[in-house]
């Protein structure tokens, strides 16, 4: 398994299924990634259900909360690492940061 499947406008997404939520805020200006993510959460839940799929409460939870508390951890965390990092013009990663 690799580090990440692709990147997609600079953020590296681990594949497919978190590639459809960049998509979606993208073509859709109006739509907050954290709603994009509930939506595909939930059309999942949804599908895995009408599959006779085992359903929990975490599951339901999961769905509904991992959009927010991912935008939490992007708006809060990785923005404040990213910009130590250009500030201090160090590698991350895979990755040189060219100023």
């Amino acid at each position: 398994m690799g580090l990440f499947g692709r990147i997609i406008d600079g953020i590296a997404v681990d594949g497919d299924y978190d590639a459809i939520q960049l998509i979606m805020t993208d073509k859709i200006k109006s739509l907050q990634y954290k709603y994009s993510r509930i939506i595909c959460d939930v059309i999942s839940v949804i599908i895995g259900y009408i599959g006779r799929a085992v359903l929990g409460v975490g599951t339901v939870i999961n769905a509904f909360l991992m959009g927010p508390i991912v935008s939490v951890f992007d708006k809060h965390l990785l923005l404040n690492f990213m910009i130590e990092i250009m500030a201090n013009k160090k590698s991350c990663y895979f990755f040189e940061l060219n100023p």
